[in-house]
């Protein structure tokens, strides 16, 4: 990780939000010149790239027309839209900490500088930056490269003349970051050569900033913050590991706490008793997980990522089943079915009743989600990178079952719940993976699918092909998917 001493920050959708100035703003100049423009949200579209460039691609404006579109639309924003626009709750508090650590921050934005003073003025946002820099209202420096040069000629060479580039073979590239919600700050700043981070609050579609190859996409100022200047590096050096162990498994001791307490006491098996446990675990690692849970930045994250869990709910429940059915299956065949999951309840006899459902199929997954992904997992990934954050989540919740048969069952469904996590950004993905992975043991053990037979092949050979498809359309390609 770079250790970035000069941060250049887009302005809108970056900084503050400006849907409504904008996007209204453009309506006028539509509506005036006979276009159709009644839907606000198709128009945000035109939040981060230059106007020239959207009123040309959206409505296929020739130059003449575009001029015009362009005059109409500061004719609004000049009076009124500057004004309609809001930044983002947390955003005084980060730039503080950053100015507080030394760094060196300017604005990147393709907005007409006029306008970008008014905006940082009226919010109490222009004591933050020494450097400001946007486009000019004839035209000039409209491009976000040409834009990002000139921030650069402004703090590493000012007496050099604009446009004039040889000074960039001295810039130290390496300790600069461009951050932006679109992709042009992204594409602008690789042709620069410097890294980029991209930020999901703003106005990015799904999968923009990922093939726009963004060094690092953040979904809010806390992870902003860790990556800039908490760094997992510096959280590990001033961090005992001990006490990022005992961090990472307070979900579990409180699991297993919890689950030792009543089995101690409830040694007549009482169902009422029985029940008790999962849902007192439950609250508790509910707060907890409340309470570590990264605040978002923008209702847009909330709301992207409902919309993903909808979109994903159908394949989420699909591969699920696939992979649990598979796998029972698989297990019958070698012969090792007696210590596996769906044998170990009927041992119990608690499958043929209606509480196996509610206890095992809908209870304990929700506990279990909490302690392992919620908890475990997402704790894992404050301290350490991602991959190892799944693996040792995974391999926790494989160990958690109990033997070896179990262990790698539980360790191929752990990584599938921390990709599905990671995926969706929603705890309910993980719910629904969960849930229906065990009612399709519960049910599958029920009407004796996991036996071995020509039918179970066949089943095998189908429910392989669903798991291979729902999984490639979930992780594999999701940037053909547009909001």
């Amino acid at each position: 990780m770079n250790q970035y001493r000069y941060i250049l920050f887009d302005l809108d959708g970056t900084l503050t939000d400006p849907k409504e100035g904008i996007t209204k703003s453009v309506q006028y100049a539509c509506q005036t010149l006979g276009y159709e423009a009644k839907n606000l949200n198709k128009l945000e579209a035109f939040i981060g790239p230059p106007l020239k460039v959207s009123f040309r691609d959206l409505y296929g404006m020739d130059d003449e027309t575009v001029s015009e579109a362009i005059r109409l639309y500061r004719e609004r924003f000049q009076k009124v839209g500057v004004y309609e626009n809001i930044p983002y709750k947390g955003i005084h508090e980060v730039l503080d900490d950053l100015v507080k650590e030394g760094y060196v921050l300017a604005i990147a934005s393709s907005k007409p500088k006029h306008f970008v003073d008014i905006v940082l003025k009226h919010f109490s946002l222009e004591k933050h930056f020494e450097y400001v820099v946007g486009s000019e209202l004839d035209g000039t420096r409209d491009s976000k490269t040409e834009v990002i040069y000139e921030a650069l000629r402004l703090i590493f060479s000012p007496d050099t003349k604009e446009g004039d580039l040889s000074f960039l073979e001295e810039v130290p590239k390496e300790l600069v970051l461009m951050v932006g919600d679109r992709k042009y700050d992204i594409l602008s700043a690789g042709e620069v050569g410097i890294d980029a981070m991209g930020v999901l609050y703003g106005y990015a579609k799904e999968g923009e900033l990922e093939e726009a190859k963004a060094t690092y996409i953040v979904e809010n100022f806390e992870q902003m913050r860790t990556i800039l200047f908490l760094n997992n590096k510096q959280i590990s050096a001033t961090k005992p590991a001990i006490l990022k162990t005992a961090d990472v498994l307070l979900p579990l001791f409180i699991f297993w706490g919890i689950s030792l307490l009543f089995r101690y006491t409830n040694k007549a098996s009482n169902i009422w008793i029985t029940f008790l446990e999962p849902m007192i675990a439950g609250i508790l690692l509910t707060v907890l997980y409340q309470k570590r849970k990264i605040k978002e930045v923008s209702y847009k994250i909330v709301d992207r990522n409902r919309k993903l869990v909808i979109r994903y709910l159908l394949p989420t429940a699909l591969l699920a089943i696939a992979v649990a059915i598979g796998m029972n299956i698989a297990l019958e065949m070698l012969g090792i079915k007696d210590v596996s999951f769906s044998n170990g309840i009927v041992q119990e006899g608690k499958l043929f009743s209606i509480y196996s459902f509610a206890l095992f199929g809908v209870l304990y997954p929700v506990v279990e989600e909490l302690t392992f992904r919620g908890g475990i997992y997402q704790q894992m990934k404050t301290y350490y990178p991602d991959s190892i954050a799944i693996i040792v989540s995974a391999v926790l919740f494989g160990a958690y079952h109990g033997n070896i048969v179990q262990f790698v069952y539980g360790t191929i469904m752990g990584v599938l719940l921390a990709l599905v996590y990671r995926r969706v950004k929603h705890f309910a993905s993980v719910l629904v993976f969960h849930i229906s992975a065990n009612m399709a043991v519960l049910v599958g053990t029920n009407v004796g699918l996991y036996t071995v037979s020509t039918i179970s092949t066949l089943i095998l050979a189908i429910v392989g092909g669903t798991a291979i498809i729902c999984g490639y359309y979930m992780f594999l390609a999701p940037g053909k998917r547009k909001n």
